[in-house]
């Protein structure tokens, strides 16, 4: 079973394989509904405020994804308690973000991105996480965009030595509950 939190017009999971028979729920602003139902019309979708989230969705799931949302919440507290709440016992739940210093240097403070409300470092983005009650199982750089091969081995080479290139700014967290 799948939740994708924040999933907007889900285009990216409407084009993955292997989804097979898995029950899916997409959560997102009502905006998104019709796109996501022509997307993905197997799919159960349920409008939300992501932060003031109080929707109850009787079920949890083995995988959650919350990819690139929390960057735009003033408040992602209801939203990570949603996905505490709805992640099933040895679940796994995969949460994403920009990387600031990666993008912008570690002196900068903001985003130039005006839907960006914050955005975090590593170990903000790990401090954070951990706080509100997630194990992280892995946590790694990756690109931004799609890249070759070469490309990639080359950005996941230069982020295990410290020196990640701009476009590997994406950071990703597999976690479980603690």
């Amino acid at each position: 079973s799948l939740l994708d939190v924040g999933s907007g017009p889900p285009v990216k999971l409407a084009s993955a394989h292997g989804l097979g028979n898995a029950k899916v729920h997409l959560v997102d602003h009502p905006a998104t509904a019709s796109l996501a139902e022509t997307l993905m019309p197997d799919a159960v979708f349920h409008a939300a405020d992501l932060e003031a989230i109080d929707l109850e969705l009787d079920t949890c799931f083995d995988c959650v994804i919350c990819a690139d949302v929390l960057e735009h919440l003033i408040d992602p507290d209801p939203c990570c308690l949603f996905i505490r709440r709805h992640l099933a016992e040895g679940g796994m739940v995969f949460f994403s973000t920009p990387e600031r210093d990666v993008l912008r240097g570690e002196k900068c403070a903001s985003s130039p991105h005006p839907a960006h409300v914050r955005e975090w470092n590593g170990s903000e983005f790990k401090a954070f996480l951990d706080s509100r009650g997630f194990d992280i199982v892995t946590y790694r750089l990756v690109p931004q965009m799609r890249t070759n091969l070469l490309r990639a081995l080359y950005g996941r080479a230069a982020a295990l030595w410290g020196h990640p290139p701009s476009w590997y700014s994406c950071q990703m967290a597999v976690c479980r509950l603690k």
